[in-house]
């Protein structure tokens, strides 16, 4: 797991060319207490730098360009609540993810409810490959008495994927473990 013990401020930033190059310019010791919460843009969106909307094929690759350019080997929230691709958004988004480990990113992948199964199985395995962790967005809508229920599925179904030591059988009543809210990691806490 990424030492976020030092971490002192989370910004969340839509990812447009004025809060990339506002994270470049930052000094060594504010980039080191910054864990910037990076909200990836639309596929249909305008890129600012090539002036015009960027093809299923170029994104992937010029947003782990710019990632490396502005933020590079550190630590980052990456929400793709955003980001869809019309075709074959699943094995997009697995190219989105191994290009930015290949070239040094280091993405927290941020997830919610509405994640849909094949992105829940490439994020997994992002966390898996970097040993990063996961951020789980909870918004307004979610709040409801039956919130400890879906995130105690959620927890137990991430544990599940990307936790080599989460027991993949079932105990002697047929029941497989459950994680619970009560366990302090599973927010996100260091202790």
């Amino acid at each position: 797991m990424f030492d976020l013990d030092n971490k002192f401020y989370t910004a969340a930033l839509r990812w447009k060319k004025g809060e990339m190059e506002a994270l470049g310019h930052l000094d060594g010791p504010s980039k080191e207490r910054l864990l910037p919460h990076l909200v990836f843009p639309p596929l249909r969106a305008r890129d600012l730098e090539a002036n015009r909307v960027l093809s299923q094929d170029e994104f992937s690759l010029v947003q782990v360009g710019y990632l490396t350019k502005y933020w590079y080997g550190r630590p980052c929230l990456a929400d793709f609540r955003f980001l869809d691709f019309p075709d074959d958004d699943r094995e997009r988004f697995d190219e989105l993810l191994a290009r930015s480990r290949q070239f040094g990113c280091k993405l927290i992948p941020v997830v919610d409810f509405r994640v849909d199964q094949p992105r829940r199985e490439v994020t997994a395995a992002h966390i898996r490959q970097l040993n990063c962790g996961g951020a789980i967005r909870i918004g307004l809508s979610d709040l409801n008495e039956e919130l400890e229920e879906k995130l105690n599925a959620l927890t137990t179904d991430w544990i599940r994927r990307f936790d080599r030591r989460y027991p993949s059988t079932t105990d002697s009543n047929g029941h497989r473990p459950v994680a619970s809210l009560r366990n302090s990691h599973l927010l996100g806490c260091s202790r």
